[in-house]
């Protein structure tokens, strides 16, 4: 029996480490998917031809700038050997999902401008 405990020990913080590494991946993806969502709006079919459009285009990317610093910091944090992978868990989360409000927010702006 203790054979199989300190096996269970022994893994454990390997499937923690994937489980950090995993996430690591996936905040450096989405720093590269915003790169090209930047360049999209950059495009000069995203050109705002009206000051609502403006507005909203100016709005996502400085959503965007916050989001690439705190993506940025997160996954600085993530890289640290001494913290717990629960310690950023949640911060990891909340950037998938601000993610995802940025790619949504990037499509309905595509969409809005096409329309103008």
């Amino acid at each position: 029996m203790s054979f199989s405990m300190k096996t269970t020990q022994k893994n454990t913080p390997n499937i923690r480490e994937n489980e950090k590494n995993a996430l690591v991946i996936r905040l450096e993806r989405n720093q590269t998917d915003l790169l090209q969502l930047r360049s999209q709006l950059d495009s000069y079919r995203c050109e705002p031809k009206t000051y609502g459009l403006f507005e909203y285009i100016e709005n996502l990317k400085n959503r965007m700038e916050r989001f690439s610093i705190s993506n940025k910091e997160v996954i600085m944090k993530l890289r640290e050997q001494r913290k717990v992978i629960s310690d950023h868990f949640e911060n990891a989360k909340q950037q998938f999902l601000e993610f995802d409000q940025l790619k949504d927010g990037v499509s309905d702006y595509r969409t809005k401008c096409l329309r103008h």
